[in-house]
């Protein structure tokens, strides 16, 4: 099981920035090769690197928080959560508790949900654990006025960077709040390009058709045709700037439009809505 992208980006400075500062050098150059395997994804690497670390320090918490993140990604869940429980146990981290409930939210979301509480106690308003519940209100027990509290919270913690403000960027997005989808993207792409931020054409995407719900379809056209010369291949960005066609009653371009998102759309994700969308606008399929 894969974490998001803008998960892993979190993960890597949040383990990185927890370095004890007895340990031994060769630990620690272990440690920083670790962290730059995980950055690369190459995560059986970083296997055989904490496994080293943990031949010297059994009770290493970080490497086997990270050793269990790299089995899961490698599909050995099971091993991987014990990993993550017996990092727990050694000397709990936010990072650990979250590392372990986005493995329960399909599994177990009680039990995740839990995790989530119990990681943001240790670090009360921490920018992962509330971009975490923020995510988890959001898709796996969708609940407004939580997913936006979290979301809020996301927003104002400026210490892990655009990356953390995605699931903010869902949450706006699925609970139709504009208003905030606009300054959260405002906030992501006034620190571009110099940003890890894992896709900037999405958050000029997003506060396009934010604004094109907000009525400000001239400001949705120029911010979706930004999202556009970043990834001209992005086929909901095409549906989007289709619908701002529609709203200024440029009917052609608007079909033209659907029909580019649909040709893009390789793995026929998104057909029914592009169907349905070439009815209402264009009277065929």
């Amino acid at each position: 099981m894969k974490y998001a992208p803008w998960v892993l980006l979190i993960f890597l400075c949040g383990f990185a920035c927890h370095s004890r500062k007895d340990r031994s050098t060769s630990i620690e150059r272990l440690l920083q090769r670790g962290f730059q395997s995980d950055a690369r994804e190459d995560f059986r690497s970083s296997i055989r690197i904490y496994d080293s670390v943990l031949h010297e320090d059994p009770d290493n918490y970080i490497s086997l928080a990270n050793r269990g993140r790299a089995k899961i990604d490698l599909g050995d869940t099971i091993s991987g959560m014990e990993d993550l429980t017996a990092s727990i146990k050694i000397h709990p981290t936010p990072q650990a508790f979250v590392s372990r409930a986005i493995i329960e939210f399909n599994t177990d979301p009680k039990r995740a949900l839990l995790d989530l509480r119990r990681g943001n106690q240790l670090s009360p308003g921490d920018g992962l654990v509330t971009a975490v519940l923020t995510q988890y209100y959001t898709s796996i027990e969708p609940e407004r006025d939580s997913a936006m509290y979290y979301a809020g919270w996301t927003c104002k913690n400026q210490t892990k960077g655009p990356a953390s403000y995605m699931a903010a960027m869902n949450a706006y997005l699925v609970f139709n709040n504009y208003r905030e989808l606009i300054n959260v993207t405002d906030s992501v792409i006034a620190r571009l390009p110099n940003s890890n931020f894992p896709n900037p054409a999405y958050a000029y995407n997003n506060k396009g058709l934010a604004e094109l719900m907000l009525g400000q379809s001239q400001k949705a056209k120029e911010d979706i045709q930004i999202s556009l010369k970043i990834d001209s291949n992005n086929a909901w960005a095409l549906r989007n700037m289709s619908l701002v066609f529609e709203a200024l009653h440029k009917v052609d371009s608007a079909c033209q439009f659907i029909q580019l998102a649909r040709d893009k759309d390789k793995k026929l994700q998104y057909q029914k809505d592009f169907d349905s969308l070439s009815m209402k606008i264009c009277g065929k399929k």
